[in-house]
């Protein structure tokens, strides 16, 4: 299915913006089996309760009969944030998610980066899994002064970044030139609003509700 692979591809990159976008695009009827995908972005963005939305949806419209690698990792990990769901308690019991195990999160290896302009400052920063050497990117808005931990798209083990990481990769001799993105400025620039990190809260309500629940 073509439809599909620009979704996988996106969140395999950690460009959730465009994953977000891409599944928008989708009939209502073929949204379905992506919710579990959105579900993933949520959790990076440590949007439980909504990540927690997406997940139940997803079962109770698809009704798989297996669970995959990802909705096991985000239905273990929430059992941590919501222990007291009986909802979730039951996706685990029925599907047999395995219990989550606190790790040390790994240090996100930076390898590159670029500097958005438009349509708010953000800092993309392209780095490795330490666990499992896939590449992906994480990304800041107008601040460096950052500190969050976020799950590869690929293996799930989290990922740290902060400021005295991107502070050291920045200083390091492998920098030569800034990337800017290819927007023409031409339009004055939006107001700096120094969030963390995109907000994808006006996505739900399409999302979840276009189409009637089996």
């Amino acid at each position: 299915m073509e439809s599909t692979s620009p979704i996988k591809s996106h969140r395999l990159s950690g460009n959730y913006k465009d994953t977000v976008a891409a599944i928008l695009t989708l009939p209502d009827r073929e949204r379905t089996p992506f919710l579990l995908d959105l579900a993933f972005v949520q959790f990076a963005y440590e949007k439980y309760e909504e990540c927690l939305t997406f997940l139940l949806t997803y079962i109770s419209r698809a009704q798989p009969k297996t669970l995959s690698k990802m909705g096991c990792f985000i239905a273990s990990e929430l059992s941590i944030i919501f222990p007291n769901s009986p909802p979730l308690n039951q996706i685990i019991d029925y599907y047999q998610c395995p219990v989550p195990i606190k790790k040390t999160p790994s240090i996100f290896k930076i390898t590159d980066f670029r500097i958005n302009i438009l349509p708010i400052l953000t800092y993309v920063f392209f780095g490795q899994c330490a666990q499992c050497d896939h590449t992906f990117e994480m990304n800041t808005n107008v601040t460096l002064l950052v500190d969050f931990n976020t799950p590869c798209p690929r293996c799930f083990c989290s990922n740290t970044l902060n400021s005295k990481i991107i502070q050291s990769f920045l200083s390091s001799s492998n920098i030569h030139h800034y990337k800017f993105n290819p927007t023409p400025l031409s339009q004055p620039l939006p107001p700096f609003i120094p969030e963390l990190l995109f907000s994808y809260d006006d996505y739900l309500a399409p999302l979840l509700f276009t189409e009637s629940p089996k």
